[in-house]
């Protein structure tokens, strides 16, 4: 990773932006995504503005990997903020193997071994969302220059 790679910096205003047109994917792949997906995940912490925003788009219901009992079966958006080191999903994935499961997310970056279902930018940067500190400091080595 070189010196090119940037911290940008999203509002809230440019999250309802990108929000829309996952929205817009979403219902042009599927006549009602309501009808075809059971649930919607979200990962923490990350996921979960993204999961409660599609659940009341949608009108697909809301799970959780860590509170609610999983479904039993069913097709499941399972939504992040960013695809970046792909450790957290593959964690996810291995919990919901009994699943139908379509990744979903806003960033993807392409380092990440993981491919998802869908996503709505691909980047090389380091996005801080709207609900993250401003201030954070990226926690991998190769976005320590940021």
């Amino acid at each position: 990773m070189s010196d090119d790679v940037k911290k940008v910096f999203m509002s809230y205003n440019e999250f309802s932006k990108v929000m829309n047109r996952l929205v817009d994917a979403l219902t042009m792949g599927f006549d009602d995504p309501s009808d075809y997906f059971d649930y919607v995940i979200g990962l923490p912490r990350g996921g979960l503005p993204i999961a409660v925003h599609l659940s009341h788009k949608l009108e697909i219901p809301m799970s959780d990997l860590n509170y609610m009992p999983h479904p039993k079966k069913g097709r499941i958006l399972l939504v992040d903020d960013v695809l970046d080191t792909g450790k957290v999903m593959s964690s996810a994935l291995e919990q919901l193997t009994h699943l139908e499961v379509y990744v979903i997310v806003l960033h993807w970056k392409p380092h990440c071994p993981i491919t998802p279902y869908l996503y709505v930018e691909k980047t090389k940067d380091w996005v801080v969302y709207p609900w993250e500190r401003p201030d954070e400091k990226p926690n991998r080595d190769m976005y320590k220059h940021l």
